[in-house]
């Protein structure tokens, strides 16, 4: 990770909730493939993304490790930490370059402590994650992969506001828990519909009103939780990406 001479005061979007924070705030950049590793200690720093992606894994004793949550622009890196909980043998890493905004998290456990609406828009993306938890659980059991990729490659795209996603067939297989040759097959009848299309190292969505009608209807699920908590649209941005793009 690389620091940013400039630090003081820093006007973040965190919880939902636009907040200036200050003490020390500083922008970095986050690398793709950094290692932000989650120990039980009180971390010294909080970091909050601005941009980027980070996915956090949980490692098995046989030397197996499974992604368990992805986080985007808004999202606090160490908010098990700010809850009081933490998973042991976990780590997060950077998937797609970004950059975060880092304080002490002293400052940010403070901060929360006195701001009200912190605290409440805190509930809030907690409640949100564990709407997620429950229907994904279930996605996972009931939808063919296809359905799946397709709701993932949305999520990813309405997260970022992109309609290229900087994944590889191989990452997205890790994310899904699936084999790569399964990916390989799935992303190509995509392709083949002309829903998506490969470019190096990324995934263009040609259409995606036509990919949100092949993907599960978990996607809508979960673009609908987000609404409620940041009053966003779900699809039109990249409806309008789409057309900038023709």
């Amino acid at each position: 990770m690389h620091d940013d001479p400039s630090n003081g005061a820093a006007s973040i979007s965190i919880f939902g909730t636009e907040k200036i924070l200050t003490g020390h705030a500083q922008r970095i950049s986050l690398p793709k493939g950094a290692a932000i590793r989650q120990h039980p200690e009180t971390p010294r720093f909080a970091h909050v993304l601005l941009s980027g992606l980070i996915a956090t894994s949980l490692r098995f004793k046989e030397g197996r490790s499974v992604f368990t949550r992805v986080q985007s622009a808004g999202d606090l890196i160490e908010i098990d930490h700010v809850l009081g909980c933490y998973q042991a043998d976990t780590v997060s890493r950077v998937l797609i370059p970004g950059v975060a905004v880092r304080i002490p998290f002293a400052t940010l456990q403070s901060t929360i402590e006195e701001d009200a609406g912190l605290r409440k828009g805190l509930l809030r993306s907690l409640g949100q994650r564990v709407l997620e938890a429950e229907c994904l659980s279930a996605c996972n059991l009931v939808h063919p992969l296809e359905q799946r990729l397709a709701r993932y490659l949305l999520d990813i795209a309405q997260r970022m506001n992109v309609i290229s996603i900087p994944l590889t067939q191989g990452q997205l297989a890790q994310l899904l828990g699936v084999r790569r040759t399964s990916i390989v097959f799935t992303a190509g009848e995509l392709r083949r519909k002309k829903l998506i299309d490969f470019r190096r190292a990324s995934i263009l969505i040609q259409d995606s009103l036509q990919l949100e009608q092949a993907a599960c209807d978990c996607y809508r699920k979960i673009a609908n939780y987000r609404v409620v908590d940041a009053g966003a649209s779900a699809s039109g941005d990249l409806a309008l990406a789409e057309q900038q793009v023709a």
